[in-house]
C-alpha cells in the first residue's frame, strides 16, 4: 500500500476548522471571522494564547490578501498572539507571514498511537509504518515478564479501561437486569458515586 499525505492532511485541516469554530463560539466576546475559504477565531478572553486565536484556510494562497484585515481584527480585540495553520512547506509561511513577524512554532512529521496487546500483529506494525505513526504497543507476555523482574511492577491502564473495570465489578451493570432505562441509569449513577468516593479516599465503603 502506497502512503500519501493527502488524506491525513485533509482530515487535519477539517478538524482544525471545526476546532476554530468552537474556539470562536466558546465565550460571549469570542467570534468567528470568515472570508471565503479562510476561517479565524477571535478570543479576547485569551489574548496571549495563540491556540485560541487561530486562522486556517482551505487555500493558503488566499491568506496574503487578508493579513491586513486579520491583524486589524485581532488588534481591535486586544489579542496579542495569534497563529496560522498551514500545510508543511507552504511558501506563505516563510514569505508573507515571516515578513510580518510570524515564526514557525511547530512542524510535526509523525503522530503516535498507543495500543494494547490485542493489536500485537505484523499487520498492525506494517500499517503504522506506512502511515508514519509512532507505535506504542504492548507485546504479548511483556507485562508478565516485567512482573517477574519487579514484584512492585504495576501494569499501565488507560483511564477508560480502568473505569470500565471498576464498573464491571457491579454485577447489576456487567449484565443488565433492569428492564426500565431509568433504573439502569440510576444504577450507573450509584456506581459512579461509589467510585468517586473511593477515589477521594473515603473510608467505610463496601468493596
Amino acid at each position: 500500500m502506497e502512503y500519501s499525505d493527502a488524506e491525513p492532511e485533509c482530515r487535519v485541516r477539517a478538524g482544525v476548522s471545526l476546532e476554530i469554530e468552537l474556539f470562536g463560539s466558546s465565550a460571549p466576546a469570542a467570534r468567528v471571522l470568515r472570508r471565503g475559504g479562510v476561517i479565524a477565531s477571535v478570543s479576547p478572553a485569551t489574548p496571549e494564547r495563540s491556540l485560541f486565536n487561530s486562522v486556517c484556510a482551505d487555500d493558503p494562497d488566499e491568506l496574503p490578501g487578508l493579513l491586513d484585515e486579520l491583524e486589524a481584527t485581532y488588534a481591535a480585540a486586544g489579542v496579542r498572539a495569534w497563529t496560522v495553520w498551514l500545510p508543511a512547506g507552504h511558501p506563505v509561511g516563510p514569505g508573507p507571514l515571516a515578513e510580518r513577524g510570524h515564526v514557525l512554532d511547530g512542524a510535526p512529521r509523525s503522530m503516535g498511537v498507543a495500543l494494547d496487546k490485542g493489536y500485537d500483529y505484523p499487520e498492525t506494525r506494517e500499517i503504522a509504518a506506512e502511515r508514519k505513526l509512532t507505535l506504542h504497543l504492548r507485546t504479548r507476555g511483556e507485562e508478565v515478564e516485567a512482573k517477574g523482574r519487579d514484584p512492585n511492577f504495576k501494569a499501565r491502564r488507560w483511564v477508560v479501561e480502568r473505569s470500565h473495570s471498576w464498573l464491571n465489578r457491579n454485577r447489576g451493570l456487567l449484565i443488565r437486569w433492569a428492564k426500565k432505562p431509568e433504573n439502569h441509569r440510576a444504577f450507573h449513577h450509584l456506581a459512579f458515586g461509589v467510585i468517586a468516593f473511593r477515589a477521594a479516599g473515603a473510608g467505610g465503603l463496601p468493596r
